[in-house]
């Protein structure tokens, strides 16, 4: 595998782009797709997602990721199976034809969304590839990227002085080097997924600062709280112990009183 073929589209055609199809997804292409009568054969089904995907390639070529991602969208659409249909009437291979054919779909969707920033969905897509496929290298690479972004950012709201999670944080970077460390293993001359091991180990080294600052942090409040309990124990020791007696009025002047004598 070269080097530059990660950061391409699965199944890159060089296709004129069909400009009534700008918009991706509507809800004539929906209907068409999913109430036809009599059901779409899978072979048609592949064919018109065929279309879908070959337009949100050539969009991707040339960098414009939204309208690339309604393609995707409008790929996925055209493959719709229903439930019933999946179970009872597909055979194995049918459902294995699809299935090859979805991963390069999630994979491209996938890519789009990361560079629209929407790492929560790229995410899903790039899990589904590897769920459909868990021998792609571009999915382990690409879900590698993802996870450390969303490390590195969480990361930052330390500064920003928000809450974030330090345990969510660890496992993002150990499921990337996991991720990472299997697609070097299945293109192990490629510079890209190189370079992206080299982004975890900063973002390990940060992190066990901020947990040794958060030990420190700790305990200084423990024993702030110590040390604020003890002096409030002997404050009311020494109140207790100075305590005035209550002070005793005098006694009124005996009346002297006469007794008659018998």
């Amino acid at each position: 595998m070269s080097e530059t073929t990660l950061d391409q589209t699965e199944g890159s055609r060089n296709e004129a782009v069909d400009p009534s199809l700008e918009e991706g997804t509507d809800d004539d292409t929906v209907s068409s797709a999913v109430d036809s009568f009599p059901p779409i054969s899978i072979d048609e089904k592949l064919t018109n997602s065929e279309r879908f995907k070959a337009e949100g390639n050539a969009w991707v070529g040339q960098r414009e990721y939204a309208k690339a991602k309604k393609s995707y969208d409008n790929a996925f659409v055209h493959l719709f199976t229903s439930k019933e249909e999946w179970e009872t009437i597909l055979s194995a291979q049918d459902k294995d034809r699809i299935n090859r054919f979805k991963v390069p779909l999630h994979l491209n969707r996938g890519l789009c969304r990361m560079k629209l920033d929407d790492l929560e969905n790229a995410l899903w897509d790039l899990s589904e590839s590897l769920r459909l496929d868990d021998t792609n290298v571009k999915g382990r690479y690409r879900r590698g990227l993802v996870k450390i972004e969303m490390a590195d950012r969480m990361m930052k709201k330390e500064e920003e002085g928000k809450y974030w999670d330090i345990d969510r944080v660890q496992t993002l970077i150990d499921e990337a080097k996991k991720d990472l460390l299997a697609a070097v293993n299945g293109a192990p001359r490629d510079r890209n997924i190189r370079e992206a091991l080299g982004r975890l180990k900063p973002l390990e080294n940060r992190l066990g600062q901020f947990r040794v600052q958060y030990k420190t942090q700790q305990r200084e409040l423990f024993s702030g709280f110590l040390k604020a309990s003890a002096t409030e124990a002997t404050d009311t020791g020494d109140e207790e112990d100075h305590q005035e007696e209550p002070q005793r009025l005098p006694m009124p002047p005996l009346e002297l009183v006469s007794v008659p004598e018998l």
